[in-house]
């Protein structure tokens, strides 16, 4: 029934144009291609990037069902990377879902709670797409780079665009201490999990992963955890699959 819900809707076109006025991208080819949904049973999802040859970034929110108080089960899972109208570059199902013991699914997203706000997938097979690769950066580094409205690049879905990858470039961020940071990416409900991609060197890399959190009377507001506040975290998880 997962498996359907990628299938679906009517194949668009091969194209995405970036909401910032950015080149179009191109859903199935790198290095967009590693970013897709990640599936729920029942229809509801979330955004993955891959980081690993069967590891996927996202939050742990997103894999909570608070009807019934339960996280949801790996089987119900699935990654479509590269997703974009029904169409997709590779699929795979869920196999584990790795949160870290920080996160507490009942409580608020707030202070430690949301600091912790991150998962790893682990697939069931590797789909055959080069990950994207991931960077670490000291908040005194981060914080030179606020202000470089070329640098920053958030990838992802949403409610309003479900079946779309839509890109918002030219973005701002800054850091907050060492486990969060603000961006002004475009930012709506459900798009949670997207990638934060900084541009180095004619690479993109992952530098942090969003998480949409309510503002009081502005809507919502682009939080993200850095990854370097759960760098040692994944490298782990990586090491050990």
């Amino acid at each position: 029934m997962i498996a359907a819900l990628a299938l679906a809707m009517t194949a668009g076109p091969a194209s995405t144009q970036d909401q910032s006025g950015a080149p179009a991208i191109d859903p199935k080819s790198p290095p967009w291609s590693a970013i897709g949904r990640v599936n729920r049973f029942g229809g509801e999802f979330c955004t993955g990037a891959l980081i690993g040859p069967r590891h996927v970034l996202t939050v742990a929110h997103c894999l909570y069902d608070r009807e019934r108080g339960q996280w949801v089960d790996a089987g119900d899972l699935q990654f479509v990377a590269g997703y974009h109208r029904g169409d997709f570059a590779a699929q795979a199902l869920v196999n584990e879902i790795v949160v870290p013991p920080g996160f507490l699914p009942d409580r608020p997203l707030t202070g430690d709670n949301l600091a912790n706000d991150w998962a790893i997938l682990i697939l069931n097979s590797a789909v055959g797409i080069r990950p994207l690769p991931w960077l670490p950066i000291p908040p005194g580094e981060l914080a030179v780079r606020t202000g470089d409205r070329t640098a920053l690049v958030r990838v992802g879905y949403s409610r309003e665009q479900a079946h779309v990858m839509a890109a918002h470039a030219n973005c701002t961020f800054v850091i907050l201490g060492d486990r969060m940071l603000t961006h002004d990416c475009g930012v709506t409900l459900d798009d949670n999990g997207s990638p934060l991609l900084l541009r180095r060197n004619g690479q993109l890399s992952i530098v942090g992963v969003s998480v949409s959190v309510p503002g009081a009377g502005l809507g919502y507001l682009g939080a993200a955890l850095p990854i370097q506040s759960f760098a040692a975290s994944m490298n782990r998880i990586l090491g050990t699959q």
